[in-house]
């Protein structure tokens, strides 16, 4: 255990190394200087439509990890062997995209939405921004929903998990000050926001009212606890990941890598001390769950680039209305009454359809070319200029 603990370590001394390193350029730093204070440059509205393509697809993928998780508990694994296979598995598998990219960042940078201008973050803040998306995202957040889901049915933990956006909404439109005054999210409240939001929110709670049929478990009051616990490591998450990305602070691939990283090592030794053996999981459903895991965060890192953090969670909260069709294709059994199916799937449609309209409210402008008018892109938003060096 202790040798594969010290390579693990290694590794991420390898990459650490260069996300602390030097900045090439400290002319990004200067708050001051022309780039870091320009605002309203156009964009590729097909960059917008890649943000809300990659969110959409977030909740047909990840509402299978329910189902794959619970039958990992039928078979009597432990919740920390799971999760450092999990892990490691993910951890392996992108540092294969990254040989496949040859350790370089693609020749064209990704254009960063931004409705605040870039900071200047201290050493510090950028350990308490990379450290806190690791810790809340795969320290605690995922760890936490899946424990609901080992002392809970397969839809009611998830459902629970979902409902972050209504306080999502709330906290994203706070202004911080201070030394965590990066944090801001700056997203403007509206009333149409906020009722597409809370269309989503009991468009979760219709799904959890449905009964309980073929979703492997019973509820209890220990998997709403732990669930709600999620929920707000979820909330957490989303912050500290919205700005990693609106900031341009590390690259996704490295971020990942690192976040997996540091899960494996945590889990790795939490089920060794509680285990005896490798602690490691050998199924097929293990391998599955990381490859959903893994498409989700990098889809929702990729989103958060382009969208809200608020739009992006409306999309994520829609998973566990998959994971019942999963269910039901999986165990051949139709959730009952059918009716709250198709009541859930009409809010989720009305809320995600109002907060995209208020998304494309705010960030869109309009103008007119040869007389006929055309919709432009003029999005608040600053060049993604990058504090430092983050590639592999």
């Amino acid at each position: 255990m202790l040798k594969s603990v010290s390579i693990v370590l290694s590794f991420l001394l390898f990459v650490v190394h260069p996300v602390f390193g030097p900045v090439q350029d400290p002319a990004y730093l200067a708050p001051e200087s022309p780039l870091a204070l320009q605002k309203n440059i156009q964009v590729d509205p097909y960059d917008v439509a890649k943000g809300i393509a990659a969110a959409a697809t977030i909740p047909a993928m990840v509402g299978m990890s329910p189902y794959f998780m619970k039958k990992l508990f039928a078979e009597n694994y432990n919740l920390s062997n799971i999760l450092a296979t999990d892990y490691l598995l993910n951890t392996s598998l992108i540092l294969l995209i990254s040989f496949y990219f040859n350790f370089r960042k693609s020749g064209k940078e990704d254009d960063v939405q931004s409705n605040k201008t870039k900071l200047r973050l201290s050493f510090y803040q950028k350990v308490v921004l990379i450290g806190g998306a690791i810790v809340s995202g795969h320290v605690f957040s995922i760890p936490l929903k899946y424990l609901a889901l080992q002392g809970s049915d397969a839809i009611t933990p998830d459902s629970i998990v979902r409902t972050a956006p209504i306080l999502l909404v709330l906290f994203s439109s706070l202004s911080l000050s201070g030394f965590f005054k990066f944090l801001s999210l700056n997203e403007k409240l509206t009333f149409k926001k906020v009722v597409g939001v809370v269309l989503v929110t009991l468009g979760v709670f219709v799904l959890i009212s449905i009964k309980k049929t073929g979703v492997m478990g019973e509820t209890t009051s220990f998997g709403v606890i732990i669930a709600i616990l999620a929920t707000i490591a979820y909330l957490i998450s989303d912050i500290f990941n919205k700005t990693l990305m609106e900031l341009d602070v590390m690259e996704k691939r490295t971020f990942l890598l690192l976040a997996y990283g540091v899960g494996f090592i945590t889990f790795y030794i939490s089920a060794s001390f509680l285990n005896s053996g490798s602690g490691l999981v050998f199924s097929w459903f293990v391998v599955a769950l990381a490859l959903v895991n893994l498409y989700g965060w990098f889809a929702k890192l990729y989103a958060f680039q382009y969208l809200e953090a608020t739009l992006v969670r409306c999309f994520i909260s829609t998973s566990p209305l998959f994971t019942l069709i999963w269910l039901w294709v999986f165990n051949q059994q139709m959730p009952q009454p059918f009716g709250y199916l198709v009541l859930a799937l009409g809010m989720f449609v009305t809320g995600l359809f109002l907060v995209l309209w208020q998304h494309n409210a705010d960030t869109n402008g309009r103008a007119v070319v040869k007389g006929k008018k055309k919709t432009r892109f003029a999005l608040r938003k600053v060049r993604a200029i990058p504090l430092f060096e983050a590639s592999l």
